[in-house]
C-alpha cells in the first residue's frame, strides 16, 4: 500500500520475469499514448512529497538442473522528500533494512549479519544511486523515488505499446509495455485521477 498526505493507495505487484508480449523486431515503435500516460503517472508520484508503499516481489530463477524455480519477498518502503528514505525487505532471498537520513546511507543485511554506513550525497536521487552503486544493490522499485520517474524508466527505451485498459485486483488500469535493449517491462497504471503504478513486470 502507499499512503500520501491525499491518503493514496498502491498495490505493487512486482514480477521478475518478462512475458514476451511479440514486438515487431524489424520495426520497433514509441506510441504517444503509452508515453503521455507514463509521464501522467510520473508528474503524480513526484508531487508526493511524503508516503509509503507495499510490493509483493516474485523472482523467477532457472537452477543448474534446469528447473525453474520462484521466489518472493515484500518491500515496505517509506519517502520523505527531498532526502528522507527507509525501505524494508523481507523474503526467500533476502532480509534487509536500508535507510537513507540525508546525510548516511545505512544497510543491514540480517542473513549474513553485515552492517555498512557511508556518508552519501545530500539530494535522494544521488543518494540512491550511490547506494545502488555502492552496496551492488538490485532496487525494482526505484523508480517511485526519483523526482522523474518517466526518465528513468524511459532512458533506454526503443519501443512502447498501449495494450488498452486491462484490470488488476479488480481496479481499471491502462496497461502499457516497453523494450530496451537489455529489458522489456510492463507497467499498469490506475486510469482516473489518481494515475498509480499497480502492476509491474520486468
Amino acid at each position: 500500500m502507499i499512503n500520501t498526505g491525499k491518503m493514496l493507495g498502491l498495490i505493487l505487484l512486482l514480477l521478475g520475469l518478462s512475458t514476451g508480449l511479440g514486438f515487431a523486431e524489424e520495426s520497433p515503435a514509441i506510441d504517444g499514448q503509452a508515453i503521455a500516460i507514463l509521464k501522467q503517472m510520473s508528474v503524480f508520484l513526484t508531487a508526493q512529497d511524503k508516503f509509503t508503499a507495499h510490493a509483493e516481489n516474485t523472482l523467477d530463477e532457472l537452477l543448474v538442473s534446469g528447473q525453474l524455480v520462484q521466489f518472493s519477498h515484500g518491500v515496505d518502503l517509506a519517502v520523505k522528500r527531498p532526502n528522507g528514505l527507509r525501505a524494508d525487505v523481507a523474503g526467500d532471498l533476502r532480509n534487509l533494512l536500508f535507510t537513507y537520513d540525508g546525510k548516511q546511507v545505512s544497510l543491514l543485511h540480517t542473513d549474513k549479519n553485515y552492517y555498512a554506513q557511508l556518508d552519501a550525497p545530500a539530494t535522494l536521487d544521488a543518494a540512491l544511486q550511490f547506494s545502488l552503486d555502492s552496496f551492488n544493490l538490485e532496487a525494482p522499485l526505484a523508480f517511485l523515488v526519483y523526482r522523474d520517474p518517466e526518465l528513468y524508466l524511459t532512458e533506454d527505451v526503443t519501443a512502447a505499446i498501449y495494450l488498452g485498459i486491462h484490470r488488476m485486483l479488480g481496479i481499471p488500469c491502462h496497461h502499457l509495455a516497453f523494450r530496451g535493449p537489455d529489458t522489456d517491462f510492463q507497467i499498469w497504471v490506475e486510469t482516473g485521477e489518481k494515475p498509480l503504478p499497480r502492476k509491474v513486470v520486468i
